[in-house]
């Protein structure tokens, strides 16, 4: 390392593959082995691919890593993502929170506005993930390793222990966005993983207007963000019940018009060990 790199690394603090290895408790030259060409299932870090039935008649592909991999993503996850604060509005796979606390600051709100982000997993690049290690103070070599650890052909597989909470992550600037141009409407803001929901004061005749008026500023903040919309804003914008911690939705009780257990088993992880404790599908 040159002195001007070492001088550089100094005043940055950046933490490298080293670090790396003492915070996951392994040696440093298997980490450094994600840096290489050799593909990770030639040392048996492999993922099951299969597919499980969406509402609609379409399906949803998991990839499931191996026992091996899943592992090494558990370490990352309980040891370097589980400790990280997420946005206030994020209410999906956090610790304590769950899809009523996504739903109860919106009762009573004369419009709700559900929006349901398309391809959610698949849209979080590595390029995003790994400048999230970036943003976290890891070093690029460090950052290139946690992010091939976690993804997989260059997208956050739906399956992966690890990719409910880099969601969050990912998602951060996309929250305060979101929470500032609600509240500039006198709104409010939450999310619960891809189910987005906006809520505004105003009387029922003043709704279309209010969803008119939003839907630019809202397609603004998806397109920067690298989302678009799936399922959205026909037909969503409707009284909520004041009586009920649920906002109600198109077609179900949960966001997105999805029953509130169909929500939590289609989002949470495939082993109940790999949520953060309080969220669906965790044993606690």
């Amino acid at each position: 390392m040159t002195f001007l790199a070492s001088l550089k690394r100094l005043v940055s603090r950046e933490r490298g593959p080293a670090d790396l290895a003492r915070w996951l408790d392994l040696p440093e030259a298997d980490l450094r082995e994600w840096l290489g060409s050799r593909p990770p299932w030639t040392r048996g870090y492999d993922y099951r691919r299969f597919s499980v039935p969406k509402r609609r008649g379409a399906t949803r592909q998991i990839d499931a890593p191996g026992d091996k991999l899943k592992d090494l993503q558990r370490r990352v996850l309980h040891r370097l993502l589980n400790p990280l604060g997420v946005a206030d509005s994020a209410t999906g796979f956090v610790q304590g929170r769950s899809i009523v606390d996504n739903a109860r600051p919106h009762a009573g709100r004369p419009v709700v506005i559900n929006l349901d982000l398309a391809d959610f997993f698949p849209s979080i690049t590595a390029q995003r993930v790994e400048a999230v290690w970036r943003a976290l103070g890891w070093n690029d070599e460090a950052a290139r390793i946690l992010s091939a650890i976690c993804t997989l052909e260059g997208r956050l597989p739906q399956g992966a222990p690890t990719s409910p909470a880099l969601s969050n992550q990912v998602c951060r600037h996309l929250d305060a966005r979101l929470e500032r141009l609600a509240a500039s409407v006198g709104g409010t803001y939450t999310r619960y993983a891809d189910d987005v929901t906006i809520s505004l004061p105003g009387l029922r005749d003043q709704r279309r207007p209010a969803r008119q008026a939003a839907w630019p500023h809202l397609a603004h903040c998806e397109a920067a963000a690298g989302y678009h919309y799936g399922r959205g804003l026909r037909g969503a914008a409707q009284e909520a019940h004041p009586d009920s911690a649920r906002a109600p939705a198109p077609d179900g009780d949960g966001p997105g018009g999805q029953s509130e257990g169909e929500f939590a088993t289609r989002h949470a992880p495939l082993d109940p060990g790999d949520a953060a404790p309080g969220a669906p599908g965790t044993a606690g």
